[in-house]
């Protein structure tokens, strides 16, 4: 006998052992919440702290109705498609997301032969095994980077179910859902032989920036952290090939169920690399500057220029020509003799202006190298 009653004690505790391990519902996440009366069911990869999807799905099923709300392709953007099944016999009314600024009383649902249905207005009286559908894009268009959610309040009122009377009820159902952050854009301000200045161009991202570097030959990236006003990359060598990738990150976070704050990260998708150069550590070395042709106007000096340098420059795109404190000319191509029309500021006829010279290394004239000696000219005529 008590043989017996070990067997069978044993034989409980491995089932729910088993049981324990290997829950029913399987990859659908059933939850069951006996305190409000339903079991929730997500599947297609629902999560709130992971990114929108297509196919994540929740279904509320309660006592009086079941609810589905969907993510769904629409266009070249999301929507979300929600189908209610009704359970009991009785007046019916929906409110979504009525604490927002959108105008949820014109949502137009759809019964089963297409007919639209007003139960965003008032309440309509519905039959058990009644399927209306709504299929809406203003909680996508209304998102933010973060946390968001679409919210779904049914009142039933005046109900009968299976034939006797069905307490009223109001209850809401929430599909919290997340957005993470584009890619976002950098702009390199500036380069030169040891650093790259990185700018942003989306002003409103209150998150971060993480930015990968390194030399086009190696295979391991170094990784910094930026905030949205930008970072100085340093300590690199000059007349170097690098490459450059970025992500964009932000912190959010949303309450669960029990009131309890759920902290979690979002990360955007991973930029294009792109290549850059750094500057180059050889200063070019002028050899005379011949100014002529000089006409004064009203604001400024025309003038035709030569610059002959010593000697080329290997691994430069073209030269930075600096007149005094003119705004920089940038010429392309590196040969020895350098000519140049342009104008300078004031009337300058007859007057000697410090010429000096610098390389660029990349077509966006980053990538700025040492400046060379200042050289002396006269602008004549």
């Amino acid at each position: 006998m008590k043989r017996g009653l070990r067997l069978f004690f044993a034989i409980i505790l491995s089932l729910a052992f088993i049981i324990n391990i290997f829950p029913i519902g399987g990859a659908a996440g059933v939850k069951a919440d006996s305190a409000d009366n339903v079991t929730i069911t997500d599947e297609g990869g629902y999560a709130p702290t992971q990114n929108l999807a297509v196919g994540m799905k929740r279904t509320f099923d309660r006592p009086g109705y079941k609810l589905s709300i969907e993510c769904i392709r629409s266009g070249s953007s999301y929507a979300f498609k929600y189908i209610l099944t009704a359970k009991a016999d009785g007046l019916y009314t929906i409110f979504r997301d009525k604490d927002t600024d959108e105008a949820s009383d014109k949502d137009d649902w759809k019964a089963s032969n297409g007919a639209s249905i007003a139960l965003a207005e008032k309440y309509y009286e519905v039959k058990a095994g009644q399927v209306y559908t709504l299929i809406t894009g203003r909680p996508i268009s209304l998102a933010t980077i973060g946390h968001n959610e679409t919210v779904v309040n049914v009142e039933i009122a005046n109900a009968k179910l299976n034939g006797k009377e069905f307490k009223d009820e109001s209850t809401t159902n929430v599909f919290d859902f997340s957005i993470a952050p584009t890619v976002g854009i950098l702009r390199i301000t500036k380069a030169d032989s040891k650093s790259f200045t990185i700018e942003t161009v989306d002003d409103a991202f209150t998150g971060t920036w993480q930015i990968s570097y390194k030399k086009k030959t190696d295979n391991a990236w170094k990784s910094i952290t930026a905030n949205n006003s930008g970072t100085k990359i340093t300590g690199l060598k000059a007349g170097t090939d690098y490459e450059i990738k970025w992500k964009r990150i932000c912190n959010s976070s949303y309450r669960n169920k029990d009131g309890n704050e759920v902290s979690y990260t979002l990360v955007s998708g991973e930029s294009e690399v792109r290549s850059i150069k750094t500057g180059l550590s050889d200063k070019p070395a002028i050899k005379s500057v011949k100014i002529s042709k000089a006409k004064n106007h009203k604001t400024h000096t025309s003038i035709k220029m030569t610059i002959k340098l010593k000697k080329k420059i290997k691994g430069a795109n073209g030269y930075i020509i600096q007149i005094g404190s003119n705004d920089p000319i940038y010429v392309s191509g590196t040969k020895t003799t350098i000519k140049v029309k342009t104008s300078i500021k004031n009337n300058m006829v007859g007057k000697k202006v410090p010429v000096k010279i610098s390389t660029y290394t990349n077509s966006d004239h980053t990538g700025t190298g040492a400046f060379s000696k200042a050289k002396k000219a006269k602008v004549k005529k």
